[in-house]
């Protein structure tokens, strides 16, 4: 990872100096310095977040590494200005530097790890408990780890596997029962990770505080979507990105349009009443991807066929739905139909991120105690379900989602589920 960062900052310097200066080999002579300086406290920032010692998952690595640029040059840029540096010292030429670095390390990082991901994997043993298999596979899946889960054992078997290095404890029942067992394990691995219980509870933004005396570990826990600054934060990156969105995609939704009024009767949008924050009624917008008579379709369908009837009570949608236009299944297909809700987000009626909008009798039936969790916050054009397996997942599971993202929320977490949207999208992932 060291070498991954030293390739991408040199880049970054050289791309930068092009940008800024031009192709002077003078000038970048005159420059060796100033690089050296941004190269040495960038590397120095990374070995104090111990980016070096750590294994992360990407999306947490990369906050991790953007914050690091971000200190170092906020530093930097104290060191010229308190030491009244001469004009040799470029402000723009560090910002340019700072800013490419940024998107340059987590990539050269990402194809390092993938090149080499068989050469640094650690083997890992879980412990049978619950969500065990979960956790079977959120380390297969999760390969940036760089660990190998080689199964599930009982506590009682761990000796058995000392030659693995790490090793994984779930929310084991009774876990006093199981104290001399798991203190032991402590001089058996290299790394032990605990699963804890803390359903309901924000885990993204955690605080640890430990008392050696008393032998005490106390989490601190705090949920930040409802602070003031952070409803600003979220507002203003909603206002932001939506316009940015609709501007760059503008021709796109004029092909749109064209298109729908050329294949199928009826308005271009389709207006629907969902619930949107504090219980308000929100009409929000969508192409239209149904043919004109969808509710009498709809109705019909549903009283001639047990089985749908049934798909729809469970999950309000249909896979296979008949009232979808040809142009409507194109733009379902890639979630084009649901462009127009930038418009929403401007308005003020939903958050780019956030959970799915669901009309009342969902809300009634589905989400019971949670619903305060989902009154809370505007929803969202995209949210956790939707990168989750949207469709794919049953009802439960989705006001599951809703919750854990309004308890965790933060910036960094919404630009993580717009960054896997557009994945998603492309995969076309539990579309219809």
């Amino acid at each position: 990872m060291l070498l991954s960062d030293i390739l991408a900052i040199i880049l970054a310097l050289i791309l930068a100096f092009l940008l800024k200066f031009g192709f002077s080999s003078l000038e970048f002579h005159n420059r060796l310095r100033e690089m050296a300086i941004i190269f040495f406290f960038i590397i120095t920032i990374f070995f104090l977040k111990r980016l070096y010692t750590q294994r992360r998952l990407f999306y947490e690595e990369s906050k991790e590494i953007i914050e690091g640029l971000f200190y170092a040059f906020i530093l930097i840029f104290s060191i010229y200005a308190m030491t009244k540096s001469k004009p040799d010292f470029s402000r723009l030429f560090l910002g340019l530097s700072i800013s490419i670095s940024a998107p340059l390390i987590p990539i050269f990082r990402y194809f390092f790890k993938r090149i080499l991901n068989g050469y640094i994997r650690e083997k890992i043993l879980i412990i049978e408990g619950p969500d065990s298999d979960k956790i079977y596979e959120f380390f297969k899946k999760e390969w940036y780890l760089a660990y190998e889960p080689l199964g599930v054992v009982r506590l009682s078997d761990v000796d058995k596997h000392l030659d693995v290095p790490n090793v994984v404890i779930p929310r084991l029942p009774f876990l006093n029962e199981f104290y001399n067992e798991i203190s032991s394990l402590s001089l058996k691995f290299k790394r032990i990770f605990y699963v804890p219980d803390i359903s309901g509870l924000s885990f993204t933004n955690q605080i640890l505080h430990f008392s050696i005396a008393q032998n005490l570990p106390i989490f601190e826990t705090s949920t930040k979507f409802d602070s003031y600054i952070n409803r600003i934060i979220k507002r203003t990156f909603d206002i932001i990105f939506s316009t940015f969105v609709i501007i760059i995609l503008s021709p796109l939704y004029l092909l749109i349009a064209i298109l729908i009024k050329l294949t199928s009767k009826g308005p271009v949008f389709y207006k629907h009443k969902r619930v949107g924050k504090n219980g308000k009624c929100i009409e929000i917008y969508k192409f239209r991807t149904m043919y004109e008579n969808a509710d009498k379709i709809l109705k019909d369908l549903l009283e001639k066929d047990e089985n749908l009837r049934k798909e729809w009570e469970r999950n309000y949608k249909l896979k296979n739905d008949p009232r979808i236009t040809p142009i409507g299944k194109i733009l379902r297909k890639f979630s084009l139909d649901e462009l127009p809700q930038f418009f929403n987000v401007l308005k003020g009626d939903l958050s780019v991120v956030g959970p799915r909008p669901v009309v009342k009798e969902e809300l009634e039936k589905f989400y019971g105690e949670y619903k305060k969790f989902y009154l809370a916050v505007m929803p969202g054009i995209t949210g956790l379900w939707q990168v989750s397996g949207r469709s794919n997942l049953d009802y439960e599971n989705r006001v599951k989602l809703d919750t854990i993202y309004v308890v965790n929320w933060s910036l960094w977490l919404d630009i993580i589920i717009i960054l896997k949207t557009f994945k998603v999208i492309i995969n076309k992932e539990g579309a219809y």
